[in-house]
């Protein structure tokens, strides 16, 4: 939308008491979707990162077939950060509880760096962190870090 285009007052109004309907934490994707394109996102990532005889490997999950944004593709496990986590060690716990479970850690998380960067849904900042694994992962899929697959989001 142009600023020759903006809503009226009452359209703003109107736009406004829908959106006060949600309560903060995860939104329905369709009006995530649409917010993610105005704003930028922020995101928290994990790289797990495992040692297999003198090969440094990274743990990639793969994306379900039917994911909006990168269907069957591996990614990096990560969550958006919601205005319902009170700290980073929130994200960070979601993150582990919701994709690597299993992941028997032994250092980590250890913030690297971020990512400013435009995605399909518009603009996201990536706060990257990594993980030292002290066992191979029983979900995801390992790969050498100096060979990854073309699929990777």
């Amino acid at each position: 939308m142009s600023n020759q285009d903006e809503l009226t007052t009452e359209e703003q109004a109107t736009l406004v008491n829908f959106l006060n309907k949600f309560e903060p934490g995860p939104l329905p994707q369709a009006i995530f979707t649409a917010i993610a394109r105005l704003i930028v996102t922020p995101t928290y990532l994990a790289i797990p990162l495992f040692e297999d005889n003198g090969v440094l490997k990274v743990q990639l999950l793969a994306r379900e077939l039917d994911d909006p944004y990168w269907p069957g593709q591996v990614a990096l496990p990560g969550k958006i950060i919601l205005s319902t986590d009170k700290t980073l060690a929130d994200v960070y716990a979601r993150l582990i509880k919701s994709e690597i479970p299993d992941a028997k850690i032994k250092t980590g998380p250890i913030f690297c760096g971020h990512i400013f960067e435009e995605i399909i849904r518009g603009r996201e900042i990536s706060l990257i962190n990594y993980i030292i694994l002290d066992e191979a992962p029983k979900q995801g899929k390992l790969y050498d870090v100096n060979n990854l697959p073309t699929n990777i989001v």
